[in-house]
């Protein structure tokens, strides 16, 4: 998990899928919270969203660098 993004209002399935290959600053419209993972340091998770909610990874939860998976075709959903 590179991210992880939360939002005051419920989002649509195309927002979502116009904005997850985006890099945001933390200062979008509705953004409560964002932690973007490559940013922490000693296992703290720096919120660059307007909350502040900063966390902390537990356990054996570490960041490391990898190559990005290529992003996924939709899923089809049965009818």
């Amino acid at each position: 998990m590179d991210e992880v993004r939360v939002w005051r209002t419920q989002r649509s399935e195309a927002q979502i899928r116009g904005n997850m290959d985006k890099e945001l600053t933390g200062k979008e419209v509705d953004l409560v919270s964002l932690w973007k993972f490559e940013n922490s340091n000693n296992g703290i998770a720096t919120d660059s969203g307007p909350g502040g909610h900063h966390g902390k990874l537990f356990g054996k939860a570490r960041s490391v660098a990898e190559a990005r998976p290529a992003t996924a075709e939709p899923l089809t959903r049965p009818p």
